[in-house]
């Protein structure tokens, strides 16, 4: 199995990383840092008569993990009441990705058929 974790938070090795690792010890997988990539926010376009403009970041890279993965976590502290804005930003911006022509049906399938699971971290004390 195939599993990758995109890590939310902007602070290295912070409670939702040190939580996750722990959780993962001896379990191969690949480690996405959200803070690490340029994944600009969405502009909704989807009622617009031309769809989506094309956007220069690296949301490809996040839409490769897709593709290559069977078991996605996300893995983000909790920010007033709800995940970190560059896990929002990276969520919202499968809008335009599944309407996006050069992922065609592929990311669609996949998503179809993606397990995950959602870490969200308060604040933990680990020992």
């Amino acid at each position: 199995m195939r599993i990758a974790t995109i890590y939310g938070s902007t602070r290295r090795m912070g409670n939702t990383e040190l939580l996750v690792e722990r959780m993962m010890k001896g379990i191969d997988h690949r480690s996405i840092y959200l803070s690490d990539l340029n994944i600009r926010p969405i502009i909704d376009q989807r009622h617009d008569e031309g769809g989506f403009d094309p956007v220069n970041d690296d949301f490809k890279e996040i839409v490769d993990l897709f593709l290559t993965s069977d078991l996605i976590i996300f893995a983000t502290p909790l920010y007033w009441y709800g995940m970190s804005g560059p896990m929002k930003n990276m969520i919202d911006r499968f809008s335009g990705a599944v309407r996006d022509e050069r992922y065609g049906e592929e990311l669609k399938t996949s998503l179809q058929k993606m397990e995950t699971i959602v870490v969200t971290v308060g604040e933990i004390t680990l020992g």
